[in-house]
């Protein structure tokens, strides 16, 4: 994997827990009053877990992990997109599409990012396509792509079953100042069926 791509992942990693910690993950109760509790602590567990999620990626696939058979049955967008930056011949109506696609992945109006990732050298639709090992940033960005798209038509939902942030005016009695982190547990039906399926869009 060459230094580009990991300065790639790298960021794309800083962007997708940014957005989870801060928006998906966390409900604002009453922004009129001060926070007592810690979301930057909760933001840089969510940046963790995402770290984590991506080491289970190299773990399992390695550090060129390469593409399933069944990718354009499962999501013709994706393998367009694949296709394209694998330089493979395409009908020019699928070139077209692999484009549009990858102009919604970076572009900051559909797709929310962390402010600082658009800036930079490999926050830009060119620099994408020019990696030479592109899987794994193209798989932490279609999963982050994904999960906005998912839960801003699914409110009901939660990405934590144990609980998410939320923000609270009262410190809890037994814990030290200045060291309280508090996660609202989410009261909800078990469901055996409630799954997080990250479906292509249409």
């Amino acid at each position: 994997m060459d230094f580009v791509t990991l300065d790639a992942v790298t960021w794309l990693n800083i962007s997708s827990s940014f957005v989870l910690g801060d928006k998906i993950c966390r409900f604002r109760k009453d922004t009129s009053k001060t926070d007592r509790g810690d979301p930057k602590l909760f933001k840089d567990l969510v940046k963790y877990w995402m770290a984590f999620q991506i080491v289970q990626v190299l773990h399992e696939y390695g550090l060129k992990p390469g593409f399933n058979d069944e990718l354009e049955e499962w999501s013709s967008d994706l393998y367009s997109i694949v296709q394209l930056l694998s330089k493979n011949h395409q009908s020019k109506v699928d070139a077209q599409r692999a484009d549009s696609c990858i102009k919604i992945l970076f572009d900051g109006n559909k797709t929310e990012h962390w402010g600082c990732l658009l800036r930079c050298d490999v926050g830009t639709q060119l620099a994408f396509k020019r990696m030479n090992n592109f899987a794994l940033p193209l798989v932490v960005m279609s999963w982050h792509r994904m999960v906005q798209e998912f839960f801003s038509t699914n409110a009901d939902y939660t990405f934590f079953d144990l609980g998410n942030y939320s923000e609270t005016q009262e410190q809890g009695k037994k814990v030290a100042y200045g060291d309280a982190m508090y996660m609202e547990t989410i009261n909800e039906k078990k469901n055996q069926n409630r799954q997080l399926r990250l479906l292509p869009s249409k």
